[in-house]
């Protein structure tokens, strides 16, 4: 058995032609869009996790919305293959 810390991905989205608003509806609907399960939505951004695969328990993803940067941070909320 192995041991060690969860997978994680973390991106920084530069905002320079859209507001926050606006890329905060298109993110929770491609959310919505991927089944995802949207559990906390707020003017700053959102939580949602995935579907249960073959691969993953499931994946918490956040979208923080910060100084015109979204901060887009994926990590695995159990173990994974």
């Amino acid at each position: 058995m192995a041991f060690g810390f969860s997978p994680k991905y973390t991106l920084d989205y530069q905002l320079d032609n859209i507001d926050k608003e606006h890329f905060l509806v298109i993110a929770i609907e491609a959310a919505h869009k991927l089944n995802w399960n949207v559990s906390f939505v707020s003017e700053k951004g959102f939580i949602a996790y995935t579907k249960l695969s073959w691969s993953s328990w499931s994946d918490e993803v956040s979208v923080i919305i910060d100084n015109g940067v979204a901060t887009i941070k994926s990590e695995c909320t159990g173990s994974q293959l």
